[in-house]
């Protein structure tokens, strides 16, 4: 997991407050990350070519991120 924010609203969870929503006994390693892209680039080195990754949360995250996501030809 890696625990991320949308951008610069007030409104959105930071990712210690989304830490504190963690299963007390929580096996999946995971890793906080104040910006989105900086969440997006670790996934990216850390996952194995057969895996894939899943981006979870609120449309302006999905749109935040769009950019890196869409290939540009």
């Amino acid at each position: 997991l890696y625990l991320t924010t949308f951008g610069n609203n007030p409104r959105a969870a930071t990712p210690t407050q989304l830490e504190k929503l963690l299963p007390v006994e929580n096996f999946t390693p995971y890793s906080l990350h104040e910006k989105a892209l900086d969440a997006w680039k670790d996934a990216l080195e850390q996952a194995q070519p057969d895996e894939g990754i899943l981006i979870t949360g609120s449309v302006f995250l999905a749109g935040e991120m769009r950019e890196h996501l869409v290939l540009k030809e």
